[in-house]
């Protein structure tokens, strides 16, 4: 009876770890970044929680179906051990405009900004990048050099 109660769990978890792992990924590697801050922070702290959850979980019934999930976790956990969470807990915050330096005309959703990214103790991040806004939470930057500005 308890197999009944904790796949469906196993599963709703693993389902929302790779959603939580494929936005994580689309920041990472393809420069697309969320703009709201209460998403971006769901998405990483949910990976810090969902990751060691659904790994204890499925641990409790290794000798049962769901192997996936548990694989998963495992892989998640060994890559936040890997990256260290604290440098994911600092990259839950989220870049904000400071300046806009550039707007480009022929593009009405594009142009160049300097940035601030607030990472606790340390002080602030910064970067001036070439972002294009789209779909209200997301934007596509590009890191731009202050030299090919002038």
């Amino acid at each position: 009876m308890k197999l009944l109660k904790t796949i469906p769990v196993i599963t709703f978890l693993s389902v929302v770890l790779i959603i939580f792992i494929m936005v994580i990924f689309l920041e990472i590697g393809f420069g697309i970044e969320l703009r709201h801050q209460p998403l971006k922070s769901l998405v990483y702290f949910g990976l810090l929680g969902i990751a060691p959850t659904l790994f204890v979980i499925s641990l409790y019934n290794l000798n049962r179906k769901p192997f996936f999930g548990g694989v998963l976790s495992l892989l998640v956990l060994l890559g936040i051990g890997f990256q260290g969470p604290l440098n994911i807990v600092f990259a839950s915050s989220i870049w904000k405009t400071q300046k806009i330096l550039k707007k480009l005309p022929q593009f009405p959703n594009q142009q160049i900004e300097l940035q601030f990214q607030d990472v606790g103790a340390f002080g602030y991040n910064r970067r001036t990048v070439k972002a294009t806004y789209f779909a209200g939470v997301f934007m596509k930057v590009r890191e731009v050099k202050n030299e090919t500005l002038k």
